[in-house]
């Protein structure tokens, strides 16, 4: 017998072999995997077990937390790891679930989430609060990848990074995501340092601090990152860029900046020339320069309070000529609080043409994508030309109804009044199943006036909805009934 023959005997052995296999069962563990799908009760102990069983899980899972839990971490699953680190490919569906370390004096410091190399970690609609870290990323540090949608993350704290660190080889995506009071005792970063790549779209960074440098972000040497439809307000550094500081390579395009504060570059502060600042507005109104170094940062389309940028042709600084009003940090619909300019301002900020509505495409260096919508999700332009700004201003009364509805207590009694707290879960479109998730985040809100006939208007929660048929699921505080209105926006 030839080699070549006995070569092709066995190669034929092979593959009978893998046929029988698959016959009778002989295939790989891999092979078989598929991805877990668990619903997790609303215990600590439970949600470390689902992890570790995702974990085990050669094709990773999806963990449903139970809707409105507080998971309250007391002992950490490492020295350094509130819980388990994911090492596989992890979905968790939040709720509007929380997860927590205990604020009890004796909690040892650890962070919550830590993402290992090739591993993934999406999440959506969870509140991730009061990690506390010497080292990097108080909620979550990442070096797989990480995507964080419809969520919050609050009061965390490490050396840097209070919210998130993203190493070298991270991938980071955020997105209708709330940073609030996160913060630093190191370097910065009080909400998110960069090392990575890092992607923010329709996000809000409020009241994060850091001791040296970018009080909410924190973009070091090799760090890519791009921010979109997004705003900054009363963040502060110790150091330059109050809210962004920048050593890498930076794209800040259609972003809000108020109220926040540095030695130097109460906005933005960077040691290269590697950062552009498009089609936003910087209005912190302090005795600091804006950006830092003066004239280094700038870009087109941009409204800002004093002349430390490098402003162009387009761009112009806040005067009597080109007059400014925010209104204050809330809810002007979507996921997320947002500052919606008055109606006096609409002049000065409806000014870039649609070609120019455009950002980096993160996923594609050198590239652009359009900017379709604003922060809360409606679309752009609401006029002739894109608003400046994270958010589109407009003055069509329609997308502004008010909502009038009675309140009943389980019992049916009409208990509807002045300042009756409601917690609304979700407003969803019709055309949508409801599955818990979509929609609005909960949120709190009261009746603020009344109609004819006895009945109650709710007004900031509906604000800014494109036009269509909706349903706004709620209960009344210490009532466990659940309520369902449907309205119309025409």
């Amino acid at each position: 017998m030839k080699s070549g023959d006995l070569r092709r005997i066995t190669g034929t052995f092979g593959i009978l072999a893998m046929l029988l296999g698959s016959m009778f069962g002989f295939a790989s563990s891999a092979a078989l995997a598929a991805p877990l799908r668990l619903n997790v009760p609303c215990n600590t102990d439970s949600l470390i077990s689902a992890i570790n069983s995702a974990n085990a899980n050669a094709a990773g899972g999806t963990l449903v937390l139970a809707a409105h839990c507080t998971y309250r971490i007391t002992t950490p699953a490492t020295v350094d790891d509130g819980l388990p680190p994911i090492t596989g490919n992890l979905t968790m569906k939040g709720q509007s679930a929380t997860i927590t370390r205990d604020s009890a004096d004796a909690t040892p410091q650890f962070r919550i989430f830590n993402v290992a190399s090739g591993a993934t970690l999406n999440v959506d609609f969870l509140t991730i609060s009061n990690g506390s870290t010497t080292g990097l990323g108080g909620a979550i540090h990442v070096d797989g990848d990480a995507s964080i949608s419809n969520s919050t993350l609050s009061n965390n704290r490490a050396s840097s990074g209070g919210g998130i660190s993203a190493s070298i080889d991270a991938n980071v995506t955020v997105t209708t995501t709330t940073f609030r009071d996160n913060t630093t005792t190191g370097v910065g970063g009080g909400a998110v340092i960069v090392f990575g790549k890092v992607h923010v779209n329709r996000s809000t960074f409020v009241g994060n601090d850091a001791p040296i440098n970018g009080g909410a972000i924190n973009n070091q040497p090799n760090g890519t990152l791009t921010v979109i439809s997004s705003t900054f307000a009363n963040n502060a550094a110790g150091g330059i860029g109050g809210a962004v500081s920048n050593l890498g390579s930076a794209a800040l395009t259609n972003l809000t900046f108020s109220g926040n504060s540095g030695s130097d570059g109460d906005v933005l502060g960077t040691g290269n020339s590697t950062i552009t600042l498009s089609n936003s507005i910087l209005n912190d109104e302090t005795d600091h320069n804006e950006c830092s170094p003066a004239g280094q940062i700038g870009g087109n389309y941009n409204l800002v309070s004093d002349d430390s940028c490098n402003t162009s042709s387009t761009s112009h600084v806040i005067s009597p000529s080109f007059p400014l009003s925010l209104g204050p940090l809330q809810y002007n619909g979507g996921q997320t609080q947002t500052m919606l300019p008055s109606t006096r301002s609409t002049g000065v900020i409806d000014r870039i043409p649609v070609v120019n509505c455009v950002a980096a495409d993160a996923s594609n260096p050198g590239a652009t994508i359009a900017v379709t919508t604003d922060q809360t999700g409606i679309s752009r332009p609401q006029g002739r030309s894109c608003d400046i700004g994270a958010v589109e201003a407009t003055t069509d009364p329609v997308l502004f109804p008010l909502l009038t509805t009675v309140v009943y207590d389980a019992q049916r009694h009409n208990i509807s009044s002045l300042g009756l707290v409601v917690t609304a879960f979700n407003i969803a479109p019709l055309d949508q199943p409801w599955d818990g998730t979509q929609g609005n985040m909960q949120r709190q809100f009261t009746y603020n006036s009344r109609a004819a006939g006895g009945e109650y208007q709710l007004i900031a929660i509906v604000r800014r909805l494109p036009r269509g048929d909706y349903a706004l699921s709620y209960e009344i505080e210490g009532d466990p009934a659940g309520y369902i209105i449907k309205f119309t926006v025409r």
